[in-house]
């Protein structure tokens, strides 16, 4: 996953992307877009968005449909990014972490078939 996420993001160095995303099997027509981040000094310049579209597109070559994610109510910003690419909320969670409260807001995206390129053009 290193080398794909390194081609993605050129010559930045892989600290930008550490724990860039992952996707998780649901069920046969379902997949779980976790742990979605950009390294703070690296956002606000598309990274994020880039790794959206890179996970929604593995997303429909795996053959899912739709894709759940969450985030915390805290991060405007992902919350933000998600709404803008059609991700609709579809309820919020109250979670323990260790001794934090954390709320949860749930998101939830049918995926098209439209194919998206991501490898660079030589």
């Amino acid at each position: 996953m290193l080398f794909r996420w390194r081609r993605l993001l050129g010559r930045l160095p892989w600290r930008a992307a550490s724990g860039d995303g992952g996707l998780r099997r649901i069920d046969e027509a379902t997949g779980e877009i976790r742990r979605m981040r950009v390294h703070p000094y690296y956002q606000r310049q598309g990274l994020g968005q880039a790794v959206l579209t890179a996970l929604e597109e593995r997303a429909r070559q795996l053959g899912y449909t739709r894709v759940v994610l969450d985030t915390s109510d805290r991060q405007e910003a992902a919350r933000a990014l998600y709404e803008k690419n059609d991700c609709r909320e579809t309820g919020r969670e109250k979670r323990r972490v260790g001794e934090t409260r954390v709320f949860l807001i749930l998101y939830e995206k049918e995926l098209t078939s439209t194919a998206v390129d991501l490898e660079p053009q030589l």
